[in-house]
């Protein structure tokens, strides 16, 4: 994958993807596009409290369920936000041509839009599948089951695609820092 600025239009990126990753990120993107469809009461109790956030204090009971309230509906927002924003990415794959070599153009806002769908899709398969910080250090190989293995991949990927894109915004705002200085 490379993430690049795009000459001569100011705060836009182009992200190019070999047709493996193109495959591999597009399924990335339409597993998530079925995630934000679902109800969060549908969700499993750990995802049910990553979407629902959790706020440790307040001034009194009262004002506590209020801004739990608010936060549960700025965090379905979010929800929605993103939906379109894969199911515009998806679109776009289906026409590009399945098994291909893919590129996208995104402004900036589209950008940080993808970089979170990106971590929305790595904690979700966290959770999911019991990934914590030791599981992420074991070598794949030495990993058993099947489906734990393949999300350990996944989650290892996407985050090399969202470093990528950080290593790219941070060369364009900082031009005197260094490549190799960079993910």
């Amino acid at each position: 994958m490379k993430c690049a600025p795009v000459p001569d239009k100011p705060d836009w990126w182009q992200l190019d993807w070999n047709d493996f990753e193109a495959q591999m990120v597009a399924g990335s993107f339409q597993r998530m596009a079925v995630h934000y469809q679902l109800q969060v009461d549908d969700l499993p109790p750990a995802l049910q409290a990553h979407w629902r956030g959790h706020l440790a204090e307040a001034k009194d009971a009262d004002a506590l369920k209020e801004e739990q309230h608010l936060l549960e509906g700025e965090r379905q927002a979010w929800r929605s936000e993103r939906l379109t924003l894969v199911e515009k990415w998806v679109a776009a794959y289906m026409k590009s041509g399945v098994g291909l070599a893919w590129s996208l153009q995104l402004d900036r806002e589209e950008l940080e839009g993808l970089l979170m769908v990106l971590n929305d899709r790595r904690l979700i398969l966290a959770l999911e599948q019991g990934i914590d910080e030791t599981l992420m250090e074991v070598d794949l190989d030495n990993v058993a089951e099947i489906p734990l293995r393949q999300a350990l991949w996944e989650v290892h990927v996407l985050a090399l695609f969202q470093e990528q894109c950080l290593a790219a915004l941070t060369l364009a705002e900082n031009p005197e820092t260094k490549k190799e200085d960079t993910p």
